[in-house]
């Protein structure tokens, strides 16, 4: 029709001077419904893909487990492998994380911190008073693996109770003395 190729019939009802303005006044309401709705949509897919997510930071000289991808089986399996220690900090997200065969940058997304957990704990009541207890590991000794220190931060300090000292003594009053000890 614009370039005269073939004779259309002009609308009888309007001009084509107002069709056309009708025309971009309907396309600038459904560009801004499309607008709005698209920024709704986009602000529902950040906050439901941000729920779970949380800043990872890590410092040198930090303990690490690394997710990488399983060789040894199907591409799609992956496992943490660790621990492993942070090297150096490229940037916010990027660190160098040093393995026993070599070093490697990786992103903050493949971390896990490494908690060194105690498995159990035996203790005489006596030593814990004012002392403090160490194990002693001879360097010829290389069947332990790798040899893992707790962390001792504040949380973990706490005097833990014997369960003989968690039971509430009006319980045992039925008891003879003897027996409640």
């Amino acid at each position: 029709m614009w370039i005269n190729e073939d004779d259309f019939p002009a609308p009888k009802n309007k001009s084509t001077a107002e069709f056309l303005k009708d025309l971009r006044d309907k396309l600038e309401i459904a560009r801004s419904y499309a607008n709005s709705h698209g920024e709704t949509a986009q602000q529902r897919y950040v906050t439901r893909y941000n729920r779970r997510s949380c800043d990872k930071s890590f410092t040198v000289g930090e303990n690490v487990l690394v997710l990488q991808k399983d060789s040894t089986a199907s591409k799609v399996f992956s496992r943490w492998i660790g621990p492993a220690v942070i090297y150096e900090v490229q940037s916010p997200y990027s660190y160098v994380v040093e393995f026993t065969d070599g070093s490697r940058i990786l992103h903050a997304n493949h971390f896990h911190k490494f908690h060194t957990r105690a498995q159990s704990l035996t203790y005489n009541m006596s030593l814990v008073a004012g002392t403090n207890s160490c194990a002693i590991i001879n360097d010829g000794d290389d069947d332990f693996g790798e040899i893992c220190v707790p962390d001792l931060t504040e949380e973990s300090k706490q005097v833990l109770e014997l369960p003989s000292q968690k039971i509430d003594r009006s319980t045992l009053a039925y008891l003879k003395p003897k027996q409640q000890q």
